[in-house]
């Protein structure tokens, strides 16, 4: 189900929990997923923070949590309907691990933890482990210095916005 059909949905069906559980902001995008009760399967999307604060001011976003889509304006759900990017979270995983001495298993419990809000009984579901290996991968983190991977993970935000300008700029045609 692609994002706008999750919209659409939700401006018509009050039977579910629609929500956007997220993480923590990183490099200006909060990431999350959202989620609807009696939903099967994940629809891994950003926001721009920016966008965020400015259709739902009061909803405190520094921190995981969830924003309840039933709380919301039809206008509010219509302008987040538009926002919403859908990324993929083992991407971002595979940059964090190549730029961070995560292995590839941390950089993926990091990235669903953090970025994404997920519990450990998620995070495992997720990656076909067990929650105590969660915990372990998560330990092992946290013995990892915290200010280099959050400086990582604003570099790979970074780099990604400058290959979609890089992009953009490449399709102008210059005329002297």
């Amino acid at each position: 189900m692609t994002s706008i059909q999750y919209y659409q949905q939700l401006s018509t069906d009050d039977t579910g929990d629609p929500c956007f559980l997220h993480g923590t902001p990183v490099g200006g995008e909060v990431y999350g997923r959202l989620s609807q009760a009696g939903e099967t399967g994940i629809e891994w999307v950003t926001y721009s923070a920016e966008v965020l604060d400015r259709v739902v001011p009061d909803h405190e976003f520094s921190r995981p949590g969830r924003l309840d889509f039933t709380q919301l304006s039809a206008d509010q759900r219509r302008v987040l309907q538009n926002a919403a990017t859908q990324r993929d979270w083992r991407e971002l995983a595979v940059d964090l691990h190549v730029k961070t001495p995560l292995t590839n298993r941390e950089a993926d419990v990091y990235v669903l933890r953090q970025w994404f809000a997920l519990n450990r009984r998620e995070i495992a579901d997720q990656l076909d482990i067990s929650p105590n290996t969660v915990d372990n991968h998560v330990q092992r983190v946290k013995e990892i210095d915290g200010e280099m991977i959050e400086l990582v993970s604003n570099t790979i935000q970074y780099f990604d916005i400058a290959e979609e300008v890089a992009a953009e700029v490449s399709q102008v045609e210059l005329t002297d």
